[in-house]
């Protein structure tokens, strides 16, 4: 792009009719009337010239500068800002991940101790839940067991050969009412207790313990459940406590000052926005540009 064109246009200048505008005055917030100038217009007799000098470029370099938004050389250095930041980011990602591992073992040991007690739960439960039929179960099969002992050993042989053994006219019927006697004695015996144990599995379904099957039994555990979120929500904001933040203080102290004073009244603030104009103007004195600190304007002194 050919800046010249504005040389050709040969604005005249308001306060030297004859004379071209030139150059101009980049000054930031520059107060003066007339920020385009003459050659006659920079003279030593002429204020604007005299405190904004470092100031004024050729129109001409003007346009040129105004291709970027920035000087290059200070969107480099700030560029290579950017990137160190982004080196020092990455390193503190890798404390992160550090802490995201410890964070995890803590948890997990929560959550191993959460399990054991709500595995140690389920199986009273369970346990509660199957007791009646567990009982039950056990005295079948000891009943069982001793109905096949009497089936396949026959015990009583002996005590019926000393029956034969001992019988005689007198003590005959005597003796066999007895045999008959005991037998059936041990048969109601046996039968009582079959009875008896399908009278209890008869009754079981009725008597036994049941899991939540009433309204009172679901409401109650919504209860529990609403009390275990309410708990685990407290405990949540007792983790919290853990984040150790050195800057806690400082940072309610900053809070405090920014809620009744500028922003830039902040020290650190302060001290930030100062460097990178420092480095600004330090990048621009380096190009023969002007800088951004604005020498005193006599006329405000």
């Amino acid at each position: 792009m050919d800046f010249n064109v504005f040389s050709t246009k040969k604005i005249p200048c308001q306060r030297h009719p004859k004379e071209i505008l030139s150059h101009i005055c980049t000054i930031p917030d520059c107060q003066y009337n007339n920020l385009l100038l003459c050659p006659k217009c920079q003279t030593p007799d002429n204020p604007h010239y005299t405190h904004h000098k470092r100031g004024i470029l050729k129109i001409k370099d003007f346009l040129e500068a105004q291709l970027y938004l920035v000087e290059p050389s200070v969107a480099d250095e700030l560029i290579l800002r950017t990137l160190d930041i982004e080196k020092k980011i990455k390193l503190m990602e890798n404390d992160f991940k550090n802490e995201d591992s410890e964070i995890d073992k803590d948890f997990g040991a929560l959550f191993a101790l959460f399990f054991k007690i709500s595995d140690t739960a389920k199986t009273t439960l369970k346990k509660m839940i199957r007791e009646s039929s567990q009982k039950l179960a056990e005295k079948n099969q000891s009943l069982n067991k001793a109905l096949m002992t009497i089936k396949n050993n026959k015990t009583e042989a002996k005590d019926v050969q000393q029956i034969i053994e001992a019988i005689n006219p007198e003590s005959a019927d005597h003796l066999m009412k007895s045999l008959l006697n005991k037998k059936q004695q041990k048969y109601e015996e046996l039968s009582q207790a079959v009875a008896g144990l399908i009278a209890e599995l008869e009754n079981c379904p009725k008597e036994r313990i049941t899991y939540k099957k009433s309204e009172n039994g679901k409401r109650i555990f919504e209860e529990i459940k609403d009390s275990f979120e309410k708990a685990c929500l407290n405990v949540l904001g007792q983790f919290r406590s853990l984040l150790e933040d050195p800057t806690k203080k400082s940072k309610k102290a900053d809070l405090s000052k920014i809620a009744t004073n500028s922003p830039l009244k902040d020290r650190n603030i302060d001290q930030s926005v100062a460097k990178i104009a420092q480095d600004i103007e330090r990048s621009r004195n380096n190009l023969g540009k002007s800088p951004l600190k604005i020498e005193k304007d006599p006329r405000n002194s």
